[in-house]
């Protein structure tokens, strides 16, 4: 993931410098494909590249649209071909991703954003029109946070920067907190209030005056698919997979794929083997890693992983996990960490998986986690309770509890 930074000062003023040395300290360790900068009077845009297709390592950002006009891009770009064509040769083919992106914008405005397949956050300066735009996925699987005060708005891909160069305490968001030991916070909130987190499947505009948020996109299941025979439902649902794997596998470097023995992780995997026999223009290889447990009889999927690791001719990288790592911890608390959960990112086995995940040089990780929850696998009944407690149906609610 490339981090994006940004701050906007309304009335065109400079801002109090920025101290170099600790904003670098936050960002640089995502530059290790470069970095940019583009700054005048009242603006600072600076970007952190590290790319997970061959055009994002290469792209220099801030990205130039017109005069006082700036994209950052942090994504990866799935329809490149369909929008080629509706933009008519107005771009030639070979161009990277953030000039597609560009082009659209230029053509569609804000309008393009329901355009773009892929996972990516972005974000517009418009010197001319005076507004930024903050805009991510309909998933909003990459981060986008932001603050605005009376003359100033910051942006950034991470948290830390906003937080520790705002000149200002955040108070703590309980609602967030609350969320958070409920596993799923809003997606537009953050731990502090004031600072937010663009929702997927939106764009926020910024101007002196205002600040709007709007939906480019959401789910409507207006269209019902009918076919004959299951087998034809198979066809479509494996087309798609694979359509989906094959995406994410538009890498120059290995591709790192968890593989837990399951059908869902299993699939992925033998997906994306089968896609790299058949074609040129994707990762040259895909490892897998595993993580283990043999003192939870219940948690020891190893012989099922070991099938897996045997149809691809392969042994993956594995991973145990021990009774105590819930409590070991040998995190650094001498650096800030802007979520509750940072130290898991700290954890015994969270520090070996990103030791493998640097030794193969990786950049990509496919996951097969929400294969249950879309897919059916392991059906749950919360999503019906939940839904009984928000109607208020305390009766059906304790009944079907």
């Amino acid at each position: 993931m490339s981090v994006q930074f940004g701050r906007w000062n309304f009335e065109g003023r400079a801002e109090k410098p920025l101290s170099a040395d600790r904003l670098r300290q936050q960002l640089a360790p995502y530059g290790r494909d470069g970095e940019g900068r583009f700054a005048e009077e009242g603006i600072d845009l600076l970007f952190y590249r590290l790319g997970d297709t061959e055009d994002s390592c290469r792209s220099e950002q801030p990205f130039r649209m017109g005069p006082s006009q700036f994209l950052m891009w942090d994504g990866r770009l799935d329809n490149r071909d369909d929008l080629l064509r509706e933009l008519r040769g107005s771009v030639p083919s070979a161009v990277s991703d953030i000039s597609i992106v560009a082009a659209a914008y230029a053509r569609w405005g804000q309008a393009c954003f329901r355009k773009l397949v892929g996972d990516w956050a972005l974000s517009v300066w418009d010197g001319r029109r005076r507004e930024l735009v903050l805009a991510k996925d309909f998933l909003g699987t990459r981060p986008l946070f932001y603050f605005v005060e009376k003359t100033l708005v910051q942006w950034s891909s991470i948290l830390d920067p906003l937080v520790l160069f705002a000149g200002r305490r955040f108070p703590l968001n309980r609602e967030y907190l609350a969320g958070w030991f409920g596993l799923f916070p809003a997606a537009p909130l953050t731990p502090y209030i004031g600072i937010h987190s663009v929702p997927p499947a939106s764009y926020v505009v910024v101007r002196r005056d205002s600040v709007e948020t709007r939906a480019f996109w959401q789910f409507e299941p207006v269209e019902t698919l009918r076919y004959a025979t299951d087998a034809e439902y198979e066809a479509h649902f494996l087309a798609l997979f694979r359509q989906s794997v094959r995406r994410r596998l538009r890498s120059p470097f290995p591709v790192m794929a968890e593989l837990s023995g399951g059908v869902d992780s299993s699939s992925i995997v033998c997906v994306a083997d089968r896609i790299l026999t058949e074609s040129e223009i994707v990762a040259p290889r895909v490892d897998t890693i595993t993580y283990y447990s043999t003192i939870e009889p219940n948690w020891d999927e190893l012989p099922y992983v070991e099938k897996v690791e045997k149809l691809r001719g392969k042994t993956g990288h594995r991973i145990e996990v021990r009774s105590d790592d819930v409590f070991h911890c040998d995190a650094d608390t001498s650096h800030f960490m802007a979520t509750p959960g940072a130290l898991d990112s700290e954890s015994r086995s969270a520090l070996e998986f990103s030791r493998v995940f640097a030794e193969t040089g990786s950049r990509v990780l496919l996951s097969g986690v929400g294969g249950d929850e879309v897919l059916g696998g392991a059906p749950s009944p919360f999503p019906q309770l939940a839904d009984l407690f928000a109607r208020g149906c305390l009766r059906e609610l304790l009944k079907q509890s």
